[in-house]
C-alpha cells in the first residue's frame, strides 16, 4: 500500500472517526481518491485481522457445531474474560432469523450485547448496560456482507476491551468494555431459529 494511503487512513481512524457518531455514514470518499479507496479494500483484511502471533497465547478450546439458538442459551465452557471465540451465524431452515444477539461480560446487572440483523445486515455493538457512569457513546452499528447466509464473527476479549472482526476482516469494530472483572458469563439468543458454531480457546495473556 502506497506510504501516503497509509498515513491518511491512520489519519482518518485516529482523528476523525472518534467525532463522527455514525461511522456508516462517514462519507470516506471525501478523504480518498478513488484509486485510494479500491487499494484500501484491496488490503483491509490484512489489517482488520488480528495478528498471527496471538495464537501462540490459546489455551485451552471448546468446539460446538450446529447448535440451535432460540431464547437465551449458555453453553458449558463458554465464558470468560480473556479468549479467542469464533463464530459462524446462519438460519437453521427456510425462514429467516430476526435477530441473532451475543452478550458477553455478563452478570445478573452488567452485559455488553452484539446483535446480528439479518434483514437489513447490521451488526450492532451495544454496551450501555456495561456500567459505565457517565454519558458516552455506547451503541455503534454498521453494515456486514454475509457468505451464502453464513456470517463469521471473530470475537478478542482482554478483560476491559473487546475487538470484533467479521468475515475474516471485512469489517473490525473495537469496545471498551467497563464491566468488573466478575461478569464472566456469555450467552446466545435469537429471534427465530439459528445454527450455531463455536470454537472458543481461553487466552494465556
Amino acid at each position: 500500500m502506497e506510504d501516503r494511503t497509509i498515513e491518511r487512513l491512520t489519519d482518518l481512524y485516529d482523528y476523525w472517526m472518534p467525532q463522527v457518531s455514525d461511522t456508516t455514514t462517514y462519507p470516506i470518499d471525501c478523504v480518498f481518491t478513488a484509486d485510494e479507496l479500491e487499494t484500501i479494500d484491496r488490503y483491509k483484511p490484512d489489517f482488520q485481522n488480528p495478528v498471527r502471533e496471538l495464537e501462540n497465547y490459546r489455551g485451552h478450546r471448546v468446539i460446538y457445531r450446529n447448535v440451535l439458538i432460540r431464547q437465551d442459551t449458555n453453553l458449558m465452557g463458554i465464558e470468560g474474560r480473556v479468549l479467542d471465540m469464533t463464530l459462524n451465524i446462519r438460519p437453521a431452515s427456510s425462514t429467516m432469523f430476526t435477530y441473532f444477539r451475543m452478550h458477553v461480560a455478563k452478570d445478573g446487572r452488567y452485559v455488553t450485547t452484539v446483535r446480528y440483523k439479518p434483514a437489513n445486515n447490521t451488526v450492532r455493538i451495544d454496551r450501555s448496560h456495561c456500567g459505565f457512569p457517565h454519558d458516552i457513546v455506547n451503541v455503534r452499528e454498521f453494515l456486514v456482507s454475509p457468505s451464502n447466509g453464513v456470517l463469521k464473527m471473530r470475537v478478542i476479549l482482554d478483560r476491559h476491551s473487546m475487538e470484533l472482526f467479521i468475515n475474516d476482516g471485512e469489517r473490525a469494530a473495537s469496545s471498551l468494555i467497563y464491566t468488573h472483572d466478575g461478569a464472566q458469563a456469555i450467552s446466545f439468543e435469537a429471534d427465530g431459529d439459528v445454527l450455531l458454531d463455536v470454537e472458543k480457546y481461553s487466552l494465556n495473556l
